[in-house]
């Protein structure tokens, strides 16, 4: 560093040369790389909401600041609705530790263990104290030393940390059983730091409950958002909260719960190449502490969807904690939920209704052509929404695509319309058009090009104007055929085509077609 320095002098670096040479211009922000909960806390504490626009000296990341307010929601610090402290919160500003270990030290109040939750604090702050890859032998004398424990790594920690204490931090007998001595030392002095806070803030220090339940509802206040439920019982993967997933630490003591809360995540890079978030110093939680801890913190919601190997709508009424489902039962979709996610299901693609022909789609064309080309009618073009509304029509009171698969589709979407506005639009914009010398000819609507009729040349004999529709506003084109229905000329003024290019098409065809009339 740069302290005391006054003049020029020496500089003996302890790393090498290539080492320096990758190293970055400038250590990256303090405020950039820490967990900003405690600060973002404080500042609210003292009146600053809008903590984003703070004048930060080296101002932090937008995603630590969402971290920051998304860990004091779940410690239920601040309200999530309204970004205020709650009362909670408020308790927890004059804690000067992690909101976290603060956190854990309330609920210690409330079930009467604050000297035990202080050393769960000092246990989770302090990194390492058992050691890691030890041989057969050592794990074999800890096991048998610590006893076995299946309900919390935390708890394992805490006999571990009692043997040091009882060895007055023997060094060769820590080591005999995998216990860092050094370590085991320094959560005693932490220990004791965090009783003289809980002290100065006025907690009751006596021991009414050394339970493990009481132990995992405060170790559970401290980190809820670290909440895990097994995906199923043949796996040490877990569905965490806000939708991510990690998997248990192999030396785990905790092998069979359904649901555990982890006091340490890591994330590791595993043989696949992956990154694998990793679970460590877990404890057994039971559902019901859910509530009891973070009172309304647990929600209920119902999942309706599609169920693709049943072919069929399903529904699912689910408990939910921070965005983790705790259990999920099956239940009956009622009509309209199971009606519009088969509509859904239509509209994407993925479900087909037969009658949902050419018919139908040129009827919506001539709704929506006639409302562009007639405004003020009161007809409007079907929207997607209300498209979803007619799929919905038609799909209610099914449940599978197999039911709805050969329903009538036409009738619904013309019920769309009023029997005033379908009859103006057969007047306006008609499925046949009648010409003049009787023919009814049926018309084809296009999204972008003129509509058209499509008739043998025989058949427009006696009709010399125009063939109009719209209120007169849209000529409509006539695809005129030869007698092998193959066009010989396109045209919207049928009278031209009468004096100037039928002359000309009527000597070629009568020749090649003799039997046909021709006038």
């Amino acid at each position: 560093g740069r302290a005391g320095r006054t003049q020029p002098g020496r500089c003996v670096r302890l790393w090498t040369e290539s080492d320096h040479r990758g190293r970055p211009a400038a250590e990256l922000p303090e405020a950039q790389c820490v967990d900003l909960s405690e600060a973002v806390l404080l500042l609210k504490a003292n009146g600053i909401d809008d903590v984003a626009g703070f004048p930060w000296v080296d101002p932090p990341g937008d995603k630590s600041l969402v971290r920051a307010m998304e860990l004091l929601v779940d410690l239920g610090a601040i309200d999530g609705e309204i970004q205020m402290l709650t009362p909670v919160g408020e308790r927890l500003a004059g804690f000067p530790v992690h909101p976290r270990y603060g956190r854990m030290l309330l609920a210690a109040d409330r079930y009467g263990c604050v000297s035990v939750a202080s050393l769960v604090a000092a246990l989770t702050s302090e990194r390492g104290l058992l050691l890691r890859s030890q041989g057969s032998g050592v794990r074999e004398k800890r096991d048998t030393t610590l006893g076995e424990e299946q309900e919390s790594d935390i708890l394992r920690l805490m006999k571990a940390w009692t043997y040091a204490r009882d060895t007055r931090f023997d060094v060769s007998a820590c080591q005999d059983v995998g216990i860092h001595a050094r370590t085991a030392r320094q959560v005693s002095r932490v220990h004791e730091q965090f009783m003289s806070i809980a002290r100065e803030q006025g907690l009751d220090v006596a021991d009414r409950d050394s339970s493990a339940p009481a132990i995992g509802k405060c170790i559970l206040a401290g980190f809820p958002d670290h909440l895990g439920r097994r995906m199923n019982k043949g796996t040490l993967r877990y569905d965490l909260t806000h939708a991510r997933r990690g998997v248990l630490d192999p030396e785990s003591a905790v092998r069979d719960a359904d649901m555990v809360v982890a006091a340490e995540i890591r994330e590791i890079d595993n043989s696949r190449g992956d990154v694998e978030v990793r679970l460590s110093l877990v404890s057994r939680v039971e559902s019901a502490w859910l509530s009891e801890v973070f009172p309304g913190a647990t929600t209920h919601s119902r999942e309706v969807f599609y169920d693709t190997l049943q072919k069929r709508v399903t529904a699912e009424d689910r408990e939910s904690f921070r965005g983790l489902t705790l259990e999920a039962t099956k239940a009956e979709p009622t009509d309209e939920e199971a009606a519009l996610l088969l509509a859904r299901e239509v509209a994407a693609g993925r479900l087909v209704l037969k009658n949902w022909n050419h018919e139908v789609e040129q009827w919506l064309l001539r709704v929506d052509r006639f409302a562009e080309w007639c405004p003020g009618q009161g007809i409007a073009p079907l929207t997607e929404s209300d498209r979803l509304a007619v799929l919905k029509q038609i799909c209610l009171g099914a449940r599978s695509g197999k039911e709805i698969k050969e329903r009538p589709v036409l009738p619904a979407v013309k019920g769309f319309l009023t029997r005033q506005q379908q009859a103006m639009l057969e007047k306006h914009v008609p499925e046949r058009v009648t010409l003049s010398n009787g023919k009814s000819p049926k018309v084809t609507y296009d999204k972008a090009n003129p509509p058209f009729v499509s008739m043998r040349i025989q058949e427009l004999y006696g009709v010399a104007g125009a063939v109009t529709i719209a209120m007169g506003r849209v000529r409509v084109l006539v695809h005129i055929l030869a007698p092998n229905q193959r066009p010989i000329q396109i045209t919207n003024d049928l009278a031209s085509f009468w004096n100037n290019g039928y002359p000309a098409a009527k000597k070629e065809l009568q020749r090649r077609y003799p039997r046909h009339e021709w006038r």
